[in-house]
């Protein structure tokens, strides 16, 4: 799946549920978790993505079936659920979460990813500009993300700005039961 399209990918990461045609996979619009950090959830993959989360290191919730009567059929895959629920209007699909997680997924929130998207870098460094595309290691200001602190940089922030220490707070939890 191509997701060089970023304007489409952050749209599809903020459609409710309900707005989705499922043109796309439903796979693609299941919710997730990074095992990396299991208190972080996404909405689906589109937010995932959307926040640059490794792709490779997601969990998918479990989709749980709910209906009012019962149904004995069994479902090959998640991309059989929308068929399932449109021939079953007494049925409804929730998300049962792999691990216990945070209430509130992350949304997509506009991270500048690019040099001088603000119009503000004073003097072109074409080191800066290539490691700003290079990698990904989120970095924030006061006001504003930024994909990586190259990036903070080109966009019109001067070195002298970035702390020379990182705020983190250690979140020791249970090892994931198997």
């Amino acid at each position: 799946m191509d997701f060089s399209d970023e304007q489409e990918t952050r749209r599809k990461c903020e459609k409710d549920y309900h707005e989705f045609n499922f043109d796309d996979s439903f796979a693609m619009l299941m919710p997730l978790t990074s095992f990396q950090n299991n208190t972080v959830p996404f909405k689906n993959m589109y937010s995932a993505i959307c926040n640059y989360a490794d792709v490779s290191r997601l969990l998918t919730w479990l989709p749980m079936l709910n209906c009012e009567t019962r149904v004995d059929d069994i479902l090959e895959s998640p991309n059989d659920i929308p068929g399932f629920l449109s021939a079953r209007p007494y049925c409804n699909v929730f998300f049962q979460s792999p691990y216990n997680t945070k209430v509130y997924p992350e949304t997509c929130e506009m991270i500048i990813n690019k040099c001088n998207i603000t119009g503000k870098w004073r003097d072109y460094d074409r080191f800066t500009e290539m490691a700003c595309r290079l990698y990904t290691s989120l970095f924030n200001d006061k006001y504003k993300k930024y994909k990586n602190v190259h990036c903070f940089m080109c966009n019109g922030r001067i070195e002298s700005e970035v702390k020379e220490t990182c705020e983190f707070e250690i979140n020791v939890s249970a090892a994931p039961p198997f």
